[in-house]
């Protein structure tokens, strides 16, 4: 019994130490999320996003402005409307920020909903977070950006634009996708935002007053600096009805309707209206006051009619990155934040194939599908941080963009 039992030890020696090695690796895919979001990556895309943001008009809101420009009247708003053109250009070529006052770092981040457990696996939100804030504050020194974020008493300034609440973090999430959007918006702080209840018995007429108001206020004194992007908020809580309304305003192209007639129809109105006041750029006279108006809604009490404003200013800076599960990263303008089933209106949600559709591409400013995880429509891996594809050197897409710019094609 002893021989038999030492022969069958003998016969099944211990495993070799590179055996012992391949069963270790088997058990750590098998027990491992397949998909682990790196926070690494979301830092990168988080930095990088903050220098588009800063330096680089989106196409969307150029050409917007563009279009005004053919159809001004007003000589010194034209010359505004020129200047505007002339000062993006230059900032894209000198990679500087398009306007000395940067504004108010701020990100918008969309979650898939398959992504939760990778970014779970890679530290969860508050390593998310925490890589935002550290995004932010080395930005500001290398961007640079004006360390605007300041203590509201006693005025401290860490002078990185990092404190309490700040930057400002949203969310959402979207189902069916294995990817995470981060989005960040250089808002300025100061003017072009009001909010007022107005009654269901107020009507349309009651927004459109509203909206006539609060655009001459600030318009007529510059403040606001038009041509902006308004956004307008309806319904809702009184804080909902802000959020939904800067959300507008910061987060949906130049050209983009509502998918409710009703509302869309809306926006149409309230654009023309805008334009029709005699201002122009910067409170010349003029007609360039509102590139475009959007609108968000809500549901909101029987007994009232929230309605917010808020103008996002001629340097409209926005930026999106889309993290892949596999840490892969690609680069675009339009956040796409308003989707599906972020207006959804019911209980439960029947579009998982919208999701899922979205979670294979993403659509560049051209309409070119872009490859999810190299972020080009030809499958070239895009360096995350220069935006140089294999086998270029790091300052070659910066010199792409120069050019670009010089011949009047955009980025």
């Amino acid at each position: 019994m002893r021989e038999s039992q030492t022969a069958a030890v003998v016969a099944h020696p211990l495993p070799r130490p590179s055996t012992l090695g391949f069963v270790t690796r088997l058990v750590t895919q098998l027990v491992t999320p397949k998909a682990m979001l790196d926070i690494d990556a979301i830092e990168r895309a988080a930095y990088e996003i903050m220098f588009r943001a800063a330096i680089d008009i989106p196409d969307d809101y150029r050409k917007g402005v563009e279009a005004m420009i053919a159809r001004e009247e007003g000589m010194l708003s034209a010359f505004v409307l020129e200047a505007m053109l002339e000062n993006w250009q230059a900032a894209s070529e000198d990679r500087r920020p398009m306007c000395a006052d940067s504004g108010l770092p701020r990100f918008f981040v969309k979650v898939g909903n398959d992504a939760l457990g990778a970014l779970a696996a890679a530290g969860g939100f508050i390593a998310l977070e925490e890589a935002l804030r550290r995004a932010t504050a080395r930005a500001t020194h290398d961007i640079p950006l004006r360390p605007n974020r300041v203590h509201p008493l006693s005025r401290k300034d860490n002078n990185n634009n990092v404190g309490v609440g700040a930057p400002e973090i949203d969310y959402s999430f979207e189902p069916g996708a294995d990817w995470i959007d981060i989005t960040t918006v250089h808002k300025g702080g100061l003017f072009g935002t009001d909010y007022r209840m107005l009654f269901p018995g107020d009507g349309i007429d009651g927004i459109k007053r509203f909206f006539l108001d609060v655009l001459l206020a600030f318009g007529k004194r510059g403040l606001a600096c038009q041509p902006a992007i308004v956004g307008i908020g309806i319904g809702g809580s009184k804080d909902t009805c802000m959020v939904l309304g800067k959300q507008a305003a910061c987060l949906r192209p130049v050209g983009s309707r509502h998918p409710d007639p009703e509302v869309a129809s809306l926006e149409d109105e309230l654009r023309e209206l805008g334009n029709r006041t005699g201002l122009g750029a910067m409170g010349f006279e003029g007609s360039a006051t509102v590139v475009d108006c959007m609108i968000e809604i809500g549901y909101t009490h029987t007994g009232g009619m929230p309605v917010s404003m808020h103008c996002f200013c001629l340097s409209s800076r926005r930026a999106t990155a889309r993290v892949a599960a596999d840490g892969g990263i690609s680069y675009r303008t339009d956040p796409q934040w308003f989707t599906p089933y972020l207006r959804r209106e019911g209980i439960a949600w029947a579009g998982a194939e919208v999701g899922a559709a979205a979670n294979e591409m993403t659509i560049a400013n051209d309409g070119a599908a872009v490859d999810r995880t190299t972020g080009t429509a030809d499958g070239r891996v895009v360096d995350e941080t220069t935006g140089a594809t294999a086998g270029e050197s790091a300052t070659e897409p910066r010199a792409r963009a120069r050019s670009r710019a010089a011949s009047g094609s955009g980025r």
